[in-house]
């Protein structure tokens, strides 16, 4: 700091009148205090400068006089001592109320730890310290602890020092203190050890101040959780617990939380990160289950990411079904999710990654992320959910509901409840904003006229004797807002029963005849027999075979053979890259190549001299691409050949065993890589895939239609240059996955067409067709099953929808899927 900048800034009278009035020796007129003694603003800054640059003067008159030094007197005369440049550290600053002193992160350090202590020692009414974060030790930590007044703070933060037992015992000291007015302990990361965690409780089990306390990050064991299960059965005031993050598991757990079934305080309670599941005995989760079922005060918990299996999960979800005060349960990372409606069900698919973990909510301490990277997890409390009552009125239809379906619950149907008056009605507690529903009976679904409509730019799909729905009822959620302090009726994990019928659920029989490929005609024995028909009658071989008997054989022959040529087809010729699927002569010639069939007998001028005769066109077929071979010349060329290199080099003496020769020896085996039923048979066509595609049909109808611009009367199709843009544009195509390996996909799809020359069916791909085409994409992408290489894409896909469809789409959820795979039981 340099002084004579400083006296340059000020008149000489000003100077000479603000020194006079330090150095005044009447007690009126000498800060003592924090009640005449400013930190806070500019006055604070002057009066702090004053005294550094005085400092010699007022201390020689207050030890002449025997006057107590100010806060900034006593912490500027122990700088002097150390030969330190002065720093404020809380003594000044420039707004906040006099009783508090923040200054976590400022990395002060233990060197000035001892200068700070004598200054904070001078200010009598310090109400909150936060000191988190400041590079301190045992040795500066305990020095600031034994400088303030216990009997007036009400709030300490020491969280992410280094500290040890030392701090700890002046910890104890503020605590144990009959008149002490401490509410909140903030101790997390401070590397505590068992022996302080255990006198710290002992003495917290008597306390009746203290309202919060910290532990988190301490890697609190087995011994830790015998003290906390001490101290939460005698104490009777602490609200808020925070032990995220520690080492809390099996034996130690089942001690934690049967102290906590005897608490009659708890509110809130944050015992995340920990390793709570994943034990094989299901003990733990059952003292779990045991405590929420016996605490009846308890509204806010927080046990994301223990590894709680989906087994546990089950357990946990029956135990703690008859809890009804817990009003927000965090469940993330987890093998379980919360509904709506509050129930915990057990889910094979982990809500949130470990990532994403990082950006969750803690449940005692306010996010310093924004709410767009929270998981919506169903808590009513971090979510602030509204309680609303949906009244039914009379005359609102012909029809009288039943039930009523929230787009909170996906759709899934509530029971409304009668009561005497005939009044129809029930109170839900639902996300704030805009809420949409309908109701419905046993027949059909409605809504009401005395709630505002609006149109879905998605409609609902139904089953069963619903139709699809277009228009719902919408409302801004309006009523009580859910929070830990302010209780209302509405109960969590509520089961509201329905007179007509019991929410009891089955699963539903899966099969292809009911499932989203239901429309795709599979390649049937007749199918392909009529494709060979149709192939044969176009062969030209009238030159090489002439004999009837002979030529039947080798129909007979090809015949057997003709499934794997016309799978091995439908991969060749996609890879040309043109808009008429053909297999061009450079693709033909890499397949006899890698069949090892092209050598010194059959070279590459025999292949010319065959293709040169097959691909001669016929005007009449308009289909039929010039620059390759379409499917009956690929199987004409395939004979050909044969007849080429076999008998002409006399290695068989006719045209059948020339054929079969070609097969055995040469492209049998690489023909057999090409077939592609096995894979949709066994991966694709499945029940798992089934509701996958089902989940995201919204998202691939709306992509189908915007890229299918060419529309039939009767049908709207794909063509193959429009699911190429489909793929660039949703940035699919890239180094590993080729505009080639997308034209593959789009023809392996599409459903067999015996009649390839005169119409264009094979070049007009369905919905259902798109479907495979754009799983067969996902499958080449990354991902470690071909459910979760779907989903990968599905982000991709969105991001080339319209804005306003971006909007409003929500992912499915396992709530989405327990809908698919389930239905209410019905009962007679």
């Amino acid at each position: 700091m340099n002084k004579s900048m400083y006296t340059s800034d000020m008149s000489e009278v000003q100077s000479r009148a603000r020194v006079s009035n330090i150095l005044t020796s009447s007690q009126s007129k000498r800060p003592t205090s924090l009640e005449n003694s400013v930190i806070v603003g500019n006055e604070a800054k002057l009066e702090f400068l004053d005294t550094y640059f005085n400092l010699p003067l007022i201390s020689e008159r207050n030890r002449l006089e025997k006057l107590e030094d100010t806060p900034h007197a006593a912490y500027l005369g122990e700088i002097e001592k150390i030969h330190m440049r002065p720093q404020p550290f809380g003594i000044i600053r420039r707004k906040g109320p006099n009783t508090l002193i923040d200054i976590h992160m400022f990395s002060m350090g233990d060197t000035f730890a001892e200068a700070f202590s004598k200054g904070v020692k001078q200010y009598k009414e310090i109400a909150n310290l936060n000191l988190k974060a400041n590079r301190l030790t045992d040795a500066g930590c305990a020095k600031i602890l034994s400088g303030i007044h216990s009997k007036k703070v009400k709030i300490i933060n020491i969280s992410e020092n280094k500290l040890g037992r030392v701090t700890i015992e002046k910890v104890i000291q503020i605590v144990s203190n009959n008149e002490t007015r401490l509410r909140t302990l903030e101790l997390e990361n401070i590397s505590i050890g068992e022996k302080a965690i255990f006198d710290l409780c002992r003495i917290l089990a008597d306390n009746k101040v203290l309202h919060s306390l910290n532990l988190a990050k301490n890697n609190l064991g087995f011994l830790s959780c015998t003290a906390l299960k001490e101290m939460l059965r005698y104490n009777s005031t602490i609200r808020n617990l925070d032990l995220h993050w520690n080492n809390i598991r099996t034996e130690g757990a089942k001690e934690f939380f049967e102290g906590l079934s005897q608490n009659d305080s708890l509110k809130a309670l944050d015992i995340s990160w920990n390793s709570l599941g994943r034990d094989n005995s299901m003990e733990t989760v059952k003292a779990i289950g045991k405590c929420f079922k016996i605490n009846s005060l308890l509204l806010h918990v927080d046990l994301s990411y223990n590894n709680i299996t989906f087994q546990e999960c089950e357990i946990f979800a029956e135990l703690i079904k008859s809890n009804h005060k817990i009003l927000g349960l965090h469940m993330i990372g987890n093998e379980g999710f919360i509904d709506a409606k509050g129930f915990l069900y057990p889910s094979e698919i982990t809500q949130g990654t470990m990532q994403q973990g990082h950006f969750f909510n803690r449940i005692l301490d306010k996010s310093k992320y924004s709410s767009k990277h929270h998981i919506k997890i169903n808590c009513w409390i971090c979510e602030k959910w509204i309680e609303t009552t949906f009244i039914w009125t009379s005359g609102d239809s012909k029809y009288e509901p039943k039930s009523i379906h929230l787009n909170c619950d996906k759709w899934a149907a509530t029971p409304l409840k009668k009561d005497n008056n005939g009044f129809i009605s029930v109170t839900r507690v639902v996300p704030p904003g805009q809420i949409m529903f309908y109701f419905s009976n046993h027949m059909t679904c409605f809504t009401s006229k005395s709630y505002p409509t609006s149109r879905l730019e998605n409609p609902i799909p139904q089953s069963g004797p619903y139709k699809e729905i277009n228009i719902v009822n919408s409302i801004k959620a309006t009523g009580q807002e859910c929070s830990s302090k302010d209780l209302f009726d509405t109960q969590a994990r509520e089961i509201i029963e329905d007179s007509s019928s019991s929410l009891e659920y089955e699963k539903i029989p899966w099969s292809i005849p009911i499932s989203i490929f239901a429309e795709y005609i599979i390649d049937t024995i007749e199918l392909r027999t009529e494709c060979f028909e149709f192939d044969w009658l176009n062969l030209k071989l009238s030159n090489i075979i002439k004999e009837d008997l002979q030529k039947e054989e080798l129909k007979s022959f090809i015949r057997k053979k003709y499934d794997l040529l016309l799978e091995a087809y439908k991969t060749l010729s996609a890879l040309s890259v043109n808009e008429i699927f053909a297999i061009d002569f450079n693709i033909l010639n890499d397949f006899l190549n890698q069949s090892k069939f092209i050598d010194n007998s059959f070279t590459l001028n025999d292949l010319n001299a065959n293709w040169g005769v097959v691909s001669r066109k016929d005007k009449t077929q308009a289909k039929n691409a010039d620059y390759g071979l379409c499917r009956y010349e690929f199987l004409e060329i395939i004979i050909r050949i044969a007849n080429d290199k076999f008998i002409r080099n006399k290695v068989t003496s006719n045209i059948i065993e020339a054929i079969m020769t070609l097969f055995a020896d040469n492209i049998e085996i690489f023909l057999n890589k090409y077939n592609t039923n096995t894979w949709r048979l066994e991966e694709y066509m499945t029940e798992n895939i089934d509701y996958i595609l089902k989940a995201y049909k919204p998202l691939l109808e709306y992509v189908y239609k915007k890229y299918s611009l060419k529309e039939t009367l009767q049908d709207l199709y794909m063509s193959l240059n429009e699911f190429r843009n489909l793929c660039i544009d949703a940035k699919l195509i890239n180094e590993h996955f080729t505009i080639r390996e997308a034209d593959v996909c789009y023809n392996r799809s599409m459903i067999t067409q015996s009649d390839y020359l005169n119409k264009t069916r094979h070049l007009e791909m369905s919905f259902i067709e798109f479907l495979e085409a754009i799983t067969r994409v996902a499958n080449q992408h990354d991902g470690k099953n071909l459910r979760s290489k779907i989903e990968g894409i599905m982000p991709k896909l969105l991001n080339i929808c319209e804005p306003s469809f971006i909007q409003s789409y929500k992912y499915p959820d396992d709530e989405t899927f327990f809908n698919l795979m389930y239905r209410l039981k019905q009962t007679n």
